[in-house]
């Protein structure tokens, strides 16, 4: 991508007030082909230190001088997380969510070759996991304009054309993994160029196999991998893939998909697709702690499990994740009383309060006098899978469980009342 590609598009560009985004902001903001209008700058302050008040009063006057939307978010990073990988995780899950809500085209951040080297032995470069570059379903979307410039370059630019930016001291702190690369093992290789040199090849190499990858999985969407409300991929298609092939497509669908990305190491992958290739079904791996990978028998199909653990109160036409309640007075002649998809509860009962939530482990229900049974025993019976039991449905009142829909009623003797309450749960697919 160019910077003249840039034109007439909506540009967020990420100031730290740094010399690498400062300068990067003036080679934006001087192209005569695109509108002021038409930049925004977000910054991020991690209130790191004395310096970090001055970034944003930077960062906010070129903004205001210049007639750029203004975003701004302060942050402080508990001690007891890495640092690094916080900052960035809070800094790219802002970018990406006001490019999304106020419609901008693309990102632009101050990344320089010097940045994709230390990067690049961040991560013990040379490989050829290609499959480990994160994946973003429009590649350009975030764009480093700086790549193809050394540090050294940036510096003598920005020295001679007299821009301000703020030094941050935290820059210089070697406990930072990257500062320890940077100012320890980076000055103090024998044949540097050569050994840079090999590391950048070898990424130009690695990436342009990637990008080939992803051509071929775009190629695959709508014919062998499928997004509906849950990923599907066909299993026979997924089999003939190598383990890196298999790993980037997963990957790459889950971040397209649900906006996660997730990495495992390869003993997972290898695993995995010993497993896509023999006849087992019916089998689920974890990848994360929300998202599953269901083996069926034509079908890998991948969840991402909500968050369920809220209660709602049930009323008529009420809805839970893919369940709908309905409510009707309960006449003698309907001989449903023993329709597991239906519960029936007096109305001075209901009025107590009926309520729907997830399933969790250790919950029961009374099946006779003094006698008490697990729901995960009921599941094991019915033989509901361990992705159905984490979406379903368990109704309780007064914090005892009443119902489990479609399975089993608890054993409560409404016989006496009058005014009987018929609730029924139906799954919405």
């Amino acid at each position: 991508m160019t910077l003249y590609e840039l034109k007439n598009k909506r540009l967020l560009i990420a100031l730290s007030g740094g010399i690498d985004s400062v300068y990067m902001y003036h080679l934006i903001a001087s192209k005569s082909y695109i509108n002021s209008l038409d930049i925004a700058i977000v910054h991020v302050n991690y209130n790191t230190s004395s310096h970090s008040m001055n970034s944003y009063h930077l960062c906010r006057e070129l903004a205001i001088k210049n007639k750029h939307k203004f975003y701004y978010k302060s942050v402080k990073i508990s001690s007891d997380k890495n640092f690094e990988n916080e900052a960035r995780k809070i800094r790219y899950t802002l970018f990406e969510s006001i490019a999304i809500i106020d419609k901008y085209d693309h990102i632009l951040v101050g990344h320089n070759k010097n940045d994709l080297i230390e990067t690049l032995l961040m991560k013990n470069y040379p490989s050829d996991d290609y499959a480990s570059i994160p994946f973003s379903k429009n590649n350009d979307f975030i764009f480093r304009p700086l790549l193809n410039m050394y540090r050294y370059q940036i510096e003598k630019e920005i020295k001679q054309k007299k821009y301000h930016f703020i030094e941050d001291p935290s820059n210089k702190d070697v406990s930072f993994q990257r500062n320890k690369i940077r100012h320890e093992i980076l000055p103090n290789l024998n044949d540097k160029d050569k050994i840079l040199s090999k590391i950048i090849n070898c990424y130009e190499i690695n990436f342009s196999k990637y990008k080939d990858s992803i051509h071929f999985y775009k190629k695959c969407i709508n014919k062998h991998i499928f997004f509906e409300t849950n990923i599907l991929i066909e299993r026979e298609f997924a089999s003939k893939l190598s383990i890196k092939k298999l790993k980037l497509f997963i990957q790459a669908s889950i971040n397209n998909h649900y906006k996660i990305f997730c990495s495992k190491s390869n003993i997972f992958w290898s695993e995995l697709l010993d497993l896509i290739k023999s006849d087992k079904n019916d089998i689920y791996k974890l990848i994360t702690n929300r998202i599953i990978i269901y083996l069926s028998y034509d079908y890998i199909k991948i969840y991402n499990l909500p968050d369920t653990a809220y209660c709602n109160k049930i009323t008529d036409g009420s809805t839970w994740l893919n369940y709908q309640f309905s409510l009707d007075t309960y006449r003698a002649d309907d001989n449903i009383q023993f329709d597991k998809n239906i519960f029936l509860l007096p109305k001075e009962k209901y009025d107590e309060g009926l309520y729907v939530r997830k399933w969790k482990d250790g919950d029961f229900y009374k099946i006779s006098n003094n006698h008490k049974k697990l729901v995960s025993k009921l599941f094991n019976d019915k033989k509901i899978n361990k992705i159905e039991r984490s979406n379903y449905p368990i109704i309780f009142s007064n914090n005892s469980i009443v119902w489990v829909p479609g399975l089993a009623h608890s054993d409560n003797n409404y016989s006496n009342y009058n005014n009987l309450l018929a609730i029924t749960c139906e799954r919405k697919d």
